[in-house]
Order: C-alpha cells, then sequence, then structure tokens
C-alpha cells in the first residue's frame, strides 16, 4: 500500500495533485488574506491578486517537477508562458464568473457552512472545475511531449 502511495506521489499525475494543492494552498492564502483587508464587495480584485500570484507559482512548478520541461530556450520558454497563461486566464475567467454569480447574484456571503461563509465554499468548488480545466491544458497543450 506504502508503495503505490508513493508510486503515485512520483508520478506525473501525483506531481501534477501535489503542486495543485500547493498552488490551490497559494491562492486560498492570497485570497483569504485579501479578503479580510479589502472585504467581500472587493471578492473579485481580491480574486485577481490570488490569481496572479498562483499563476506564477503553479507555472514555476508545472514547468520544473510536474512536467520536466527543462528548456530555457527563449522559444520554448515563450511558447510555454504564453500558453500558460491564456489557459490560466481562461480558467481564470471561469472562476471569476462563477464568482460574482455567488456574490452578486446569489449573494452566498449570507450563508455559512460549519463557520466557513459562502463565498469561500464557492470558491472552493469552483476551484476543483478550475484545476480540471489546468491540468487538461498542461498536459495535453501547454507541456505536451513533443514526439
Amino acid at each position: 500500500m506504502l508503495k503505490k502511495l508513493m508510486k503515485l506521489i512520483k508520478s506525473e499525475t501525483g506531481l501534477y495533485l501535489l503542486f495543485g494543492v500547493l498552488t490551490t494552498l497559494v491562492n486560498y492564502v492570497v485570497f483569504v488574506s485579501f479578503s479580510f483587508i479589502l472585504g467581500h464587495e472587493m471578492v473579485l480584485i481580491t480574486n485577481t491578486i490570488a490569481f496572479i500570484v498562483s499563476v506564477v507559482f503553479a507555472y514555476i512548478t508545472n514547468k520544473l517537477y510536474v512536467f520536466k520541461s527543462k528548456s530555457w530556450e527563449y522559444k520554448i520558454l515563450l511558447k510555454e508562458i504564453s500558453a500558460f497563461i491564456l489557459a490560466r486566464v481562461f480558467s481564470y475567467f471561469f472562476e471569476q464568473i462563477g464568482l460574482y454569480i455567488c456574490a452578486d447574484i446569489l449573494h452566498l456571503e449570507k450563508y455559512a457552512m460549519l463557520g466557513i461563509d459562502g463565498i469561500i465554499i464557492s470558491k472552493a468548488i469552483l476551484n476543483i472545475f478550475v484545476i480540471i480545466l489546468n491540468w487538461v491544458f498542461s498536459k495535453f497543450i501547454i507541456f505536451k511531449k513533443e514526439k
């Protein structure tokens, strides 16, 4: 059992999940910190700040540790970074639209579950979809292994 777990953690999928969790943690720490500072009325700005910080972290970890893209050649780096940012911007807008609906239309901040307000819960649910989208983009488009 332990050998299977270690094999999974060392696999590309396991590393993606590990660094995905760390990226999500970075995103949440920044999001929650700025939510307390700026308040829920600034949820989209707060999410933008969290997005920028977590995308930088995600690119570096995905490039080096998950998909092991070791090239620092300018053309390859430019292609990877632009594709990575474009894919993340797509998932960012998906999350922004979801947060807008949850905060400004449904007003889920009024509801809480286990002491966690509805906006934070909404962000967690939206994050599941964002992680899946980001994996598909990274695996099959951005860091695709050339044959």
